[in-house]
């Protein structure tokens, strides 16, 4: 689906997280340029494991974000609680900070 150039207008399937996960984990995919005004650092955890297996296979980074990304308080403290959450379930840090 993300071959061909479609809308990504956030409704069930075609999220801009779906479109960066798709790409992140096609074996093909080498390096991700990503040009954005707004960035949430946060919203990264729902793509941590792709970007682990991307960076993994050697994969590159590229941004230009026109605002610079900052995390809001109350982002931190969620992210803190999710990471609490995983380690009581799991015994391992989310990786979100």
């Amino acid at each position: 689906m993300w071959d061909n150039n479609i809308l990504i207008d956030n409704s069930a399937g075609t999220t801009l997280a779906d479109c960066i996960k798709y790409h992140l984990l096609s074996p093909g995919c080498r390096e991700l340029c990503i040009a954005t005004g707004y960035w949430d650092i946060p919203g990264m955890a729902l793509l941590h494991a792709a970007f682990e297996n991307f960076f993994a296979r050697g994969g590159k980074l590229r941004m230009i974000i026109g605002e610079e990304p900052v995390a809001r308080q109350y982002q931190i403290a969620l992210e803190t609680q999710i990471d609490n959450l995983v380690n009581q379930l799991y015994g391992i840090s989310s990786g979100v900070k």
